[in-house]
């Protein structure tokens, strides 16, 4: 992780050095001050736009994952902008596409299903179809209060003990 973020802020360094070395020092500073200024404006009411979006979604019946993920990307391509470099500036102007955001949301969902581990089917069967009895199964362990600990009063809590 170390050596991404290395390599990241050289490549930064060189896109500025190489783009001064093009436009001029004066130039290359205009620039970099007008995308903090682009992703500022990226920025902007992020949030509750988002949020409207979403709420959108939910009456009309459609998923509400897709929407908050394509407002977080914007959000990311706001904050890229704001990060001194030319590199970062590629990387959100591809993301304020449509299309590039389409394809980063399921890569990313893959990405997140891969990793994703299942443990157990429900807690103690519910939802299941295991507990067509009426009872739910719980293992139960006895907790006794430790001797010599301090009182409720002087400490605020119990400690407790396991047998």
């Amino acid at each position: 992780m170390g050596y991404v973020v290395l390599a990241a802020l050289v490549a930064e360094l060189a896109s500025i050095a190489i783009v001064s070395d093009l436009v001029g020092w004066l130039a290359t500073m205009a620039l970099l001050a007008g995308a903090v200024m682009l992703g500022m404006t990226v920025l902007a009411g992020r949030g509750v736009a988002i949020m409207g979006r979403a709420a959108s979604a939910m009456q009309g019946g459609e998923p509400v994952g897709p929407v908050v993920v394509d407002g977080a990307l914007v959000a990311l391509a706001g904050v890229l902008f704001i990060v001194p470099g030319f590199v970062t500036d590629v990387v959100a102007l591809l993301l304020l596409v449509p299309p590039v955001r389409v394809l980063v949301r399921k890569r990313a969902a893959r990405w997140f299903q891969s990793r994703m581990v299942v443990v157990g089917g429900g807690a103690a069967g519910v939802g299941m179809g295991d507990d067509r009895d009426g009872f739910i199964d719980v293992d139960g362990h006895e907790v006794r209060e430790s001797r010599g600990a301090p009182r409720d009063d002087e400490r605020g809590s119990r400690p407790l003990e396991l047998p």
